[in-house]
């Protein structure tokens, strides 16, 4: 699973490379989300400078440069990136799914009175 990638060794997000798709900040979020999902227990990743602190010593730089990827590389990278970022967007809407089915039965209603509740006019 790509997330799981991600999970594997997110200091290869940090390169050079990728910064112009994956950014620090981004890659925090990541995590946030898949706390939020349930999925880890990286609450110490939840913002970009505990993410950062958290990688430090596993950085490349911290072993004496970064790492050379070749363009192979990078776009598995990348694509494993937004692989992780589309599971997540599933992974919400399932629970966001259930969260609705459970508000509608505590309050006796059907979900299709839930749901146009929540529209807009």
């Amino acid at each position: 699973m790509p997330a799981r990638a991600v999970g594997r060794a997110p200091e290869a997000y940090l390169q050079p490379g990728l910064a112009g798709v994956v950014s620090l900040d981004d890659l925090a979020a990541l995590y946030l989300q898949v706390h939020a999902a349930g999925a880890i227990d990286h609450a110490d990743r939840a913002s970009a400078g505990r993410l950062f602190e958290s990688l430090r010593d596993r950085l490349p730089m911290s072993a004496g440069g970064w790492f050379r990827s070749g363009v192979k590389a990078r776009e598995r990278l990348v694509s494993d990136y937004r692989s992780a970022l589309a599971c997540l967007e599933d992974v919400n809407r399932v629970r966001a799914q259930g969260q609705v089915l459970a508000e509608a039965q505590r309050r006796g209603l059907t979900t299709e009175q839930i749901l146009h509740g929540l529209t807009l006019p």
